[in-house]
């Protein structure tokens, strides 16, 4: 979560704009098309997606259908059915990428193209906090 937090702080909304929501997830897909480690992990997220059409990555924004919906309930009972699906797992690109081992490569690659993605007063467009950001990963 503190990942999501540092790369949504200061996301341009306008780069994300042919995407459903403005989230990081809709950028490892924008970075994907130019800077291939993130291209690997962008198509991995995809073909998990579309193994299971429920399963889609929880970033901010993407959440929403979940929230539409009414919990089950059994007959004759206010309680919530113990038999709900599994939530989809939360910020699914950043997990792929740290088993890939390419999570502080796509950092990197975002700090170094800063103006493309982010505000100028974004952590990640910042020259000495955003290479912190990165060597921590």
């Amino acid at each position: 979560a503190a990942v999501e937090a540092c790369l949504s702080d200061g996301l341009k909304r306008r780069s994300l704009a042919l995407f459903k929501a403005p989230s990081t997830t809709a950028l490892i897909h924008k970075v994907g098309k130019t800077f291939p480690p993130a291209g690997v992990v962008s198509k991995i997220v995809q073909e998990m997606e579309a193994a299971d059409p429920n399963r889609r990555s929880g970033s901010s924004g993407d959440s929403t259908s979940r929230l539409n919906k009414p919990p089950l309930t059994k007959k004759n009972s206010g309680s919530v059915a113990s038999s709900l699906p599994p939530s989809p797992p939360r910020y699914l690109w950043i997990r792929v990428a740290l088993f890939q081992k390419t999570l502080s490569l796509i950092i990197d690659h975002l700090v170094e193209n800063s103006s493309k993605y982010y505000e100028k007063d974004a952590l990640v467009a910042d020259p000495e906090y955003g290479t912190i950001l990165s060597s921590l990963l």
